[in-house]
C-alpha cells in the first residue's frame, strides 16, 4: 500500500501521460509530495515492530511479479498487432506497464477473494485440514478396530468421489466389489516391487490401495475404487497418507492398551499376582504421602500465616465492634478450615506411625472417630512384635477402612478392635453389632468397595481374610497377616 501510494500519482498523472499525451496532469512538484508516503510508512512498521513483514511480502511480489510478466506481454502483442498498431517504444512501454499493472493488481485482488470467500463458496468437506481434526476427534473415542476402521471409511466416503472403500486383509484375495482385474494386477505389481510404506497411495486408473499396517501379525489394506478414472491430486494424497497414519497409530495404542489389560489380568490370576498387589498397593501410599506434603507445605502454611495476620489485627484498638465481631467470626471460620486441613492429612498419611508408633496412631483414628459419630469403639492392642513400615501401615489403613465402612453402611452402636501383633503374625479381629450383610453379596464389589479393597490389600501381603455375617446380626472380621 505505502508503494502504490507513493508512486502510482508520479506514474499515472505525471509520468504516463507525458509519454503518452506529452502532457500531464498534475504537475510533478505535486505528484512527487506522495513519495513521502514510503519512508514514513517504513518509519511506522519500525516503530510498531512489523518491519518483519517485509521480507514476506516483498517474496510474495516477486512471486506474483513473476507470473504477471507472461499474460501482460501475451496481452500487449495481441492488443498492438490486432487491435491498435503502434511501433512507438513508448507508447509499447507505458502499454506494458498498466497491462502488467492490472494483472498484478488482479492477482492480488484473487488471493484476497480466496481468503474471504472461500469458505462460503465451497462446502467444509472439502477441507483436508478440517477433515483431519474432525476424523482424529472420532478416532479418539473408539474401542474396537472395527470402530476405527468404520470411522477411516466414512471419512473417505464424505471427502472423496469414489464408489466404494472396503478394508481388506489381504490382496491375493478377490475385491469385495465389482472391479477391472487388470487393473488390479498392475497394482499389486507395484505392491509386490516396493517395500511396504504405511498411508503410501498406489493407484491405477479407477483402483487404489493403501497399506494401514499390520496388527497382530493380520495386515490391513484399504482399497477403494473412484467414480473416475482419474488420479489423485498431490494435495489429496498427502491428505490420504496423513488420516491412514493417524488410524494406523490409533489401532496400535488401541491394541496395546488391550494386551496391557489382558497382562494385568493374568498376573491377578497368578501365584505371584501378590507381588504386583503389592506393588500397586506401595504406589498408591507413595502417592498419599506425597499428596499429604504438599498440602501441609502449602494450603496449612498458607492458613496459618493468615491467622496470624488476623490475630495481629484483634490485639490493636479497633473503635468499630462489628468490625471486631467480623475478625472473630474470620479467625473461627480459619482455625476450622486449619483443623479440616490437618484432618486430611492424617487421613493420607498419619504421622504417628513413624513419630509414636503403631498404637497411638490407632488411639489417635478412634479418638478422632469418636468426635464425628455416635460408634462406641472398644479396643484392644497387644504389640508384641516388631512390624516392618508395610505391615503397620496396611494395619492401620484397614482399621480406618473398617471404621468408614461402619460409619457408612454398618449402623452400629457398637464395635470391638482386638490387635493382636506375636512373632509370626498380625491379626486383627473386627466385630460391630450393626446390620450386617449378606454374604451373596459380598463378591460384588461395586456395591462393597471398603471390603473388596481390603480383601486386596490383605492379599497383597500374603494375609488372610475371613468375614462372617448374615443380614441383622452384625458384621465379623478377621485378618491375618504373617511377618
Amino acid at each position: 500500500m505505502a508503494i502504490s501510494l507513493s508512486t502510482i500519482p508520479f506514474l499515472f498523472f505525471y509520468s504516463l501521460p507525458m509519454l503518452v499525451m506529452k502532457k500531464w496532469i498534475l504537475p510533478a512538484e505535486l505528484t512527487v509530495i506522495f513519495l513521502f508516503a514510503l519512508p514514513t510508512v517504513f518509519f511506522y512498521l519500525m516503530a510498531t515492530d512489523q518491519l518483519f513483514q517485509l521480507p514476506f511480502s516483498i517474496g510474495r511480489l516477486k512471486y506474483l511479479g513473476l507470473f504477471a510478466l507472461f499474460p501482460s506481454f501475451f496481452i500487449m502483442i495481441v492488443y498492438n498487432q490486432w487491435i491498435h498498431h503502434s511501433s512507438k517504444w513508448a507508447e509499447l512501454v507505458v502499454l506494458f506497464s498498466i497491462v502488467y499493472i492490472i494483472v498484478l493488481a488482479t492477482f492480488y485482488i484473487k488471493e484476497w477473494l480466496d481468503r474471504k470467500w472461500r469458505t462460503k463458496l465451497r462446502m467444509q468437506k472439502h477441507f483436508y485440514e478440517e477433515s483431519l481434526y474432525r476424523i482424529s476427534e472420532q478416532l479418539k473415542k473408539q474401542r474396537t478396530v472395527e470402530g476405527a476402521m468404520y470411522c477411516l471409511e466414512k471419512e473417505l466416503q464424505e471427502i472423496l468421489d469414489v464408489e466404494k472403500i472396503k478394508v481388506i486383509q489381504s490382496i491375493d484375495e478377490p475385491l469385495p466389489f465389482e472391479y477391472n482385474e487388470a487393473y488390479w494386477a498392475n497394482i499389486v505389481k507395484k505392491i509386490n516391487g516396493a517395500p511396504l510404506s504405511i498411508g503410501r497411495v498406489m493407484e491405477h486408473r479407477s483402483l487404489f490401495v493403501m497399506f494401514i499396517g499390520s496388527f497382530r501379525q493380520t495386515p490391513l489394506w484399504l482399497v477403494g475404487k473412484k467414480k473416475h478414472p482419474l488420479s489423485f491430486r498431490t494435495e489429496q494424497k498427502d491428505w490420504l497418507s496423513t488420516i491412514v497414519y493417524y488410524t494406523s497409530m490409533t489401532i496400535e495404542n488401541m491394541l496395546k492398551v488391550e494386551d496391557l489389560l489382558k497382562e494385568l489380568d493374568r498376573l491377578k490370576e497368578k501365584e505371584h499376582s501378590i507381588l504386583f498387589t503389592r506393588l500397586m498397593f506401595q504406589w498408591s501410599e507413595r502417592e498419599r504421602k506425597k499428596l499429604a506434603i504438599d498440602l501441609h507445605d502449602t494450603l496449612l502454611q498458607d492458613l496459618i500465616l493468615l491467622r496470624r495476620k488476623v490475630e495481629n489485627l484483634l490485639v490493636q484498638p479497633l473503635c468499630v465492634e462489628d468490625i471486631q465481631k467480623q475478625l472473630n467470626d474470620i479467625d473461627e471460620e480459619i482455625l476450622d478450615i486449619i483443623d479440616v486441613t490437618r484432618e486430611i492429612c492424617h487421613e493420607l498419611r498419619p504421622p504417628f506411625l513413624s513419630q509414636m508408633g503403631l498404637k497411638q496412631a490407632i488411639s489417635q483414628l478412634i479418638d478422632r472417630f469418636h468426635l464425628r459419630t455416635n460408634i462406641k469403639v472398644k479396643w484392644n492392642v497387644h504389640i508384641q512384635a516388631k512390624l516392618g513400615e508395610e505391615q503397620e501401615l496396611a494395619m492401620y489403613r484397614i482399621i480406618q477402612e473398617l471404621l468408614n465402612n461402619a460409619v457408612k453402611h454398618s449402623q452400629a452402636s457398637t464395635i470391638q478392635l482386638v490387635f493382636d501383633a506375636q512373632d509370626e503374625a498380625v491379626q486383627l479381629r473386627y466385630v460391630d453389632d450393626g446390620v450386617g450383610i449378606e454374604m451373596e453379596k459380598l463378591n460384588d464389589h461395586h456395591g462393597n468397595l471398603g471390603l473388596f479393597g481390603i480383601k486386596e490389600r490383605v492379599q497383597g501381603l500374603g494375609g488372610t481374610c475371613k468375614i462372617a455375617s448374615s443380614h441383622g446380626s452384625g458384621l465379623e472380621i478377621t485378618v491375618t497377616i504373617p511377618l
